[in-house]
Parts: C-alpha cells; structure tokens; sequence
C-alpha cells in the first residue's frame, strides 16, 4: 500500500492526521505544500488535488477531514 500525505505547515488538521497514520504504523510519504496547493511535481499520479490536508491510498485522494473513508481505505474498518 502506497500513502502519500498532502500538509500545511501549521495546519491542525494535518497534524491530527500524520499522528493517526503514526499512532496505526502506517508507513507514508509527505509532502508539505506552500500555500495550501499542491505543486504539480509533486502530482506524479493521476489524482486532482485541490486543497490540502488530503491523503492519497493507493492513487485514491481522500481529504483529511473524512476519517471513516481513510480508515476504510486502509483497511482498519470495514471491508
């Protein structure tokens, strides 16, 4: 499984995210954004990223704030 986080600096939202992955040993790739955007190197896959904080799973983008989906998408509920 391949997961990138999107950041902010000082963005509370991030924060509370990269401690989750942290605190699940889930392995992950950051990328701290200027500005709240995405710069388009850092876009290799093809995924439309509007805004940050976001996680990408396996190419899925997933915004920060919908934690069911992230834990869904890595296999922590559901099927």
């Amino acid at each position: 499984m391949e997961v990138v986080l999107y950041t902010r600096e000082a963005c509370e939202l991030s924060s509370r995210i990269r401690d989750l992955l942290q605190s699940k040993g889930i392995a992950y790739r950051e990328q701290v954004c200027s500005g709240g955007l995405p710069e388009a190197n850092y876009l290799a896959m093809a995924v439309t990223i509007s805004r940050v904080p976001i996680v990408v799973i396996d190419g899925k983008a997933i915004p920060a704030n919908r934690r069911a989906e992230i834990e869904i998408a890595v296999g922590w509920i559901g099927y």
